[in-house]
């Protein structure tokens, strides 16, 4: 089972679990029923920010959603102590595992680049990592 199956019978476990309806879903995401249907049958891609939102309307944080494997991406901007910035992209996946929530990595990204304010410029969604990207991200230790 591919990565984007697995999430989208998640969400729709979760939905059902806690009695909302494709409608409510809708409704919460204002896009109309038809347009639910398809983000849950997997005809159109679930974007990240409706991803988040999603997650949001279930109640479930967004790595119950994806498994590690998932390429859930981060831009982020950082201002270090000599009031110069650092952009940085950083994939789910390489943060620690206690890391839940955009805060908690924002957290984590100001602590290992020694940064006084970090800001997420972008956050993307898009299935499969593919393997040869896989070391562009930066880990820090």
């Amino acid at each position: 089972m591919d990565n984007t199956k697995a999430l989208l019978i998640k969400i729709k476990k979760y939905r059902k679990q806690i009695g909302l309806s494709q409608d409510y879903m809708a409704e919460r995401l204002h896009i109309t029923r038809t347009a639910y249907t398809k983000l849950e049958n997997g005809t159109t891609n679930i974007d990240y920010d409706r991803l988040i939102k999603i997650s949001a309307i279930l109640g479930v944080p967004i790595t119950e959603l994806i498994d590690e494997n998932q390429n859930l991406i981060f831009l982020f901007e950082t201002t270090l102590p000599d009031n110069t910035e650092k952009s940085y992209q950083w994939a789910y996946k390489d943060f620690p595992k206690d890391v839940k929530h955009e805060w908690e990595a924002m957290e984590y990204i100001k602590k290992a680049t020694g940064a006084i304010n970090v800001d997420i410029l972008s956050s993307s969604y898009n299935g499969d990592l593919p393997e040869d990207i896989e070391g562009i991200f930066p880990k820090f230790g």
